[in-house]
């Protein structure tokens, strides 16, 4: 199973993030859930009129399309090329222009010292290998006085439940740090560091409904590129495989009601300027 051998190099890490976030269908995650955290993350941030903005991970573009309509100058990068093209698409349907779009890695971002007014990332940084790399490398390309915002997953709620099946099921390598992290406020101090001042943090929470907890199983199933990837890495290991079928779908029925589905979601929000 992927727990076991030797812990994955950071190189390898990014591999396999590229190939998970491949599969799958990310729109239709982005439609049903992290849409809902776009507005609140663009309004923590503060984006005005004229800015320079950098969208770090932008999947299919949600962030650095909002960020263009409240009037910044964006560029958007990403690891994997696929959702670049998908991002691009998405800014032509919405008929936006004014975002640049690249593929690229927050842990060397391409860009020079101080050239952003803000540097935003939204559930995207939290999965680099190296996380205080990242950091380092966000604030690196951030303006003295400019500001960084992004969002990140707690341990509150459904997240802790499902971050449980993947450990018990051997289904997280060696070497892929724990993405809840950048969900605590300790952390988050300690990876941002002396090189940011007026730090603040504000949390939130939505919730996923659908018609039944297995409704929400079969969907993440067909779309989420982590859930897809491990539904294959069983092989032939139907019992182990239909093990792990039965414990996420428990997990998803974590907030079930009379409804249906209604799996909590918890976020928190981070923003600080860059000292200097």
């Amino acid at each position: 199973m992927s727990g076991t051998g030797s812990p994955l190099s950071p190189e390898q890490v990014k591999e396999r993030t590229r190939e998970i976030w491949s599969s799958g269908d990310f729109q239709a995650i982005t439609d049903m859930v992290t849409i809902h955290v776009v507005p609140e993350l663009v309004r923590f941030a503060g984006i005005r009129k004229g800015q320079r903005v950098l969208d770090v991970g932008t999947g299919t573009g949600a962030v650095a399309l909002a960020a263009r309509r409240a009037g910044a100058e964006v560029t958007a990068c990403d690891l994997t090329p696929s959702m670049i093209e998908r991002a691009r698409e998405n800014a032509r349907l919405a008929k936006l222009d004014g975002i640049h779009f690249e593929v690229g890695d927050c842990e060397a971002l391409a860009f020079p010292d101080a050239s952003f007014d803000q540097v935003l990332s939204q559930f995207a940084h939290i999965f680099a290998p190296r996380p205080e790399t990242a950091a380092s490398e966000m604030l690196r390309v951030l303006k003295p006085g400019g500001r960084i915002a992004f969002a990140a997953w707690t341990r509150e709620g459904g997240h802790a439940a499902t971050a449980a099946v993947a450990k018990k099921h051997g289904l997280v390598p060696k070497g892929v740090p724990d993405m809840l992290h950048w969900g605590d406020e300790r952390t988050v101090r300690e990876r941002l560091g002396p090189g940011v001042r007026d730090l603040q943090f504000r949390r939130g929470a939505f919730r996923w409904r659908m018609m039944s907890p297995r409704h929400l199983l079969e969907f993440n199933l067909k779309n989420t590129g982590p859930v897809a990837r491990s539904y294959t890495s069983f092989g032939e290991d139907v019992a182990r495989r239909e093990a792990w079928l039965h414990d996420l779908e428990l997990a998803y029925a974590t907030g079930a009601d009379h409804v249906g589905a209604n799996f909590p979601m918890h976020y928190l929000l981070t923003r600080a300027t860059r000292a200097g």
